[in-house]
């Protein structure tokens, strides 16, 4: 498959066709790195540093969950978002998402009109451009 086929299949599950993004990588290796992060628990040892708006939500009160992560030494205006509920394991979010570079804090957000699953979540942030290395971590519970 060409790379250009590739890009064009990608645009079937992520917001961006790969080829698009600031990395140079080929998208051989981009579709290799983007399972390799989807199946693997990137941060196992890593030290938290996403500002997490809270820490508990209520699953009942909460329809909307926001983290917000400092972009203050980070120059892509695209990133890669992985949200986990880890008790099931289940792969909430996985998708590129523009951020404001220019801007010391950006925010993604979920939203779930029926209110979330109670359990541990985690939130990973990587950077296309450094090869998708990991740049923010958090974890929160929802009770």
């Amino acid at each position: 498959m060409q790379d250009y086929e590739i890009g064009k299949l990608s645009k079937s599950f992520f917001r961006i066709n790969i080829n698009d993004l600031p990395t140079n990588m080929n998208s051989k290796e981009i579709i290799n790195k983007l399972i390799d992060i989807a199946l693997t628990d990137t941060f196992n040892n890593y030290n938290p540093n996403l500002n997490v708006k809270q820490i508990k939500f209520s699953n009942k009160k909460n329809k909307k969950i926001y983290a917000i992560f400092d972009t203050s030494n980070i120059s892509d205006d695209i990133v890669l978002i992985k949200w986990v509920n880890k008790d099931t394991g289940e792969l909430i979010l996985y998708d590129f998402y523009k951020i404001n570079p220019n801007s010391n804090k950006n925010y993604i957000w979920l939203k779930n009109d029926k209110g979330f699953k109670t359990g541990d979540y985690q939130v990973e942030i990587f950077s296309p451009t450094d090869n998708f290395n990991p740049i923010f971590y958090g974890e929160y519970f929802i009770k």
